[in-house]
């Protein structure tokens, strides 16, 4: 029997350094992970209510109008023949399917490549136009696709901010759910500027080549595309050489894709557009 002494003495049990750090891991984890779950949950509300508050935010959609603009004065000769135009200029409506097959597919090259392989949101596009706007600290036209400029000029301003960037993005949404892409690009095609007071591919086509867009040239239909960019400084009647340079830009891209052939692409280059 083992003295009084040593019955009395409390038992300790050395839990070593091993079992100790095990111990704290498991806590500094459940700590890191209370904290992630925490600041999840918060993320999740603020993305709701910034979203609850651009939707509450967005302008009339009811009509898919463009707001009516100043009509157009046209200066006619004594012969009939067209003088000058002044104003801005609206042509008429032109249904996709009468145009010449690489006009629409112009416009998908340069401005939206991924057009039918999207949502109305490219995001690869929207991260990659976002880490621009961090870089530069400002919030610049990028990563917008088709829908997205469909959206901007049916319903919205040209202010550079993020709350019209997201209300954009939430427009294009409700296009694709409520359009087919056919008929997001006919009204692109034909709301859009081409600078010169020119809304509409067929007004663009008629105040810079004098045809309708019926009749354009694959090199006339790269010009026409170009010009979204920035229609006030690359129209052709202001500034010939930009227009020309970002005309082949486009072609390039057209032929990358496929939507021409090598031999249409070198024809265009070889006998570029020319603005009357």
């Amino acid at each position: 029997m083992p003295p009084p002494a040593l019955l009395m003495r409390p038992l300790a049990f050395d839990l070593g350094p091993r079992a100790a750090g095990g111990m704290g891991a498991r806590s500094g984890f459940s700590c890191w992970l209370r904290w992630s779950i925490l600041l999840a949950l918060w993320a999740v509300i603020a993305g709701v209510g910034a979203i609850v508050f651009i939707a509450a935010t967005l302008p009339p959609i009811q009509s898919l109008e463009v707001p009516k603009r100043p009509p157009t004065v046209e200066i006619v000769g004594l012969d009939g023949m067209t003088l000058a135009l002044r104003g801005e200029m609206r042509g008429t409506d032109v249904p996709i399917k009468e145009l010449p097959s690489y006009l629409p597919k112009a416009f998908i090259a340069i401005e939206d490549r991924r057009f039918y392989g999207h949502f109305g949101v490219d995001l690869t596009g929207l991260v990659r136009a976002a880490a621009a706007d961090v870089l530069r600290r400002s919030v610049s036209q990028g990563g917008s696709t088709i829908t997205q400029q469909l959206a901007k000029n049916l319903f919205l301003s040209q202010e550079r901010t993020l709350r019209r960037k997201m209300q954009e993005a939430m427009l294009a949404l409700w296009l694709e759910h409520k359009l087919t892409k056919t008929q997001i690009l006919e009204l692109y095609l034909n709301r859009v500027y081409f600078g010169s007071g020119a809304y509409g591919v067929e007004a663009a086509a008629r105040r810079y080549f004098g045809k309708s867009a019926r009749q354009v040239t694959v090199a006339e239909a790269a010009m026409l595309a170009g010009l979204v960019q920035s229609p006030s400084r690359l129209a052709p009647t202001r500034n010939p050489a930009g227009a020309e340079r970002r005309a082949q830009a486009v072609l390039a891209a057209m032929s990358e894709l496929g939507f021409v052939t090598e031999a249409a692409a070198k024809s265009a280059l070889a006998h570029p557009a020319l603005a009357r």
